[in-house]
């Protein structure tokens, strides 16, 4: 019998720190973990990896002359009306992706600065596009959450399926602990508040059905 043909989900980080000082890589690992009880045909990746050889997701400041929204609406002429490789094959990444997931955690009430960036370089691609957001930080990232919404669900016309806060304990942000697996599939035990919620998420993520509840922010 022929394997099933799987589909991959690029997941947006908000931080770029490496992983021996970062929770983000070891909180992607999480999410992996978690997907494969939903869904046996997908996989989460990072999207930076899937565009290693293009220079990765770009995170500089938008500069160029033509503003993405204006750009032809056409797929195959959109990604063709980039200037650079790199945001050639970021186009192309975003739109041909089933949905996207975008994990950052919040610095100084928002979220980084290179997130914003990255989405702000297209236009287009992102519309109607599900999406999950999944924040972190010590009170689980609710305000970087909440403009994420407004971002992507009013900004960007994505279909916002869900956003998560994780709460990370004090010596995960002050301390030496960082979120990493452990022996025999072991996370830590903080987490397991956050799986049957993150599980539900992802499973509307892989359906592509947005929430039904109204977005309280103006």
């Amino acid at each position: 019998m022929a394997d099933t043909p799987r589909s991959v989900i690029p997941v947006l980080l908000g931080s770029h720190r490496p992983s021996p000082i970062a929770n983000g890589p070891g909180l992607f690992l999480w999410l992996s973990s978690l997907v494969s009880s939903v869904s046996a045909s997908i996989d989460l990746e990072l999207a930076d990896s899937l565009l290693a050889s293009t220079g990765g997701v770009p995170s500089a400041s938008f500069t160029d002359a033509v503003i993405p929204a204006v750009r032809p609406r056409s797929p195959s002429a959109l990604a063709r009306s980039y200037p650079s490789a790199q945001l050639a094959a970021f186009s192309r990444l975003v739109a041909d992706a089933p949905a996207l997931v975008i994990l950052t955690p919040q610095y100084n009430h928002g979220y980084p600065g290179g997130l914003k960036n990255a989405l702000d370089s297209l236009y287009h691609e992102w519309r109607a596009k599900p999406v999950l957001v999944v924040t972190y930080g010590g009170h689980g990232g609710r305000k970087a959450g909440a403009q994420l919404d407004v971002v992507c669900r009013d900004g960007l016309k994505m279909r916002v399926v869900g956003t998560v806060g994780v709460t990370l304990p004090d010596e995960y942000i002050r301390g030496e602990e960082r979120v990493r697996e452990g022996e025999g599939g072991r996370w830590p035990a903080f987490l397991e508040a956050y799986e049957a919620e993150v599980r539900e998420a992802l499973a509307e993520l892989v359906q592509g059905e947005p929430e039904t509840t109204p977005n309280p922010l103006p």
